[in-house]
C-alpha cells in the first residue's frame, strides 16, 4: 500500500504593513507586534496571527 507525499509549504504573506504606532495593519485590522533579536538576526511576530518576518516585514510566514 502506498501513500501520497505530503508536503508542508510554509504561508508567504506581503499584505501586512507595519504601522508608525508599531501595529501590523492587516485587512483594516491592527494586530500588535513583537521584535526581538536573536544570535544577531532580528525578527518580528505577529503573535495574535501567528507569523514571523525576518527581513523588517518585507515577507511573512508562518510560525513554525
Amino acid at each position: 500500500m502506498s501513500y501520497p507525499l505530503c508536503y508542508y509549504l510554509p504561508m508567504i504573506m506581503n499584505d501586512i504593513t507595519i504601522t508608525d504606532n508599531g501595529a501590523a495593519l492587516v485587512d483594516g485590522t491592527e494586530y500588535p507586534i513583537h521584535s526581538f533579536d536573536y544570535a544577531g538576526q532580528e525578527a518580528i511576530t505577529i503573535p495574535a496571527l501567528d507569523l514571523i518576518s525576518y527581513d523588517e516585514g518585507e515577507t511573512w510566514r508562518d510560525i513554525e
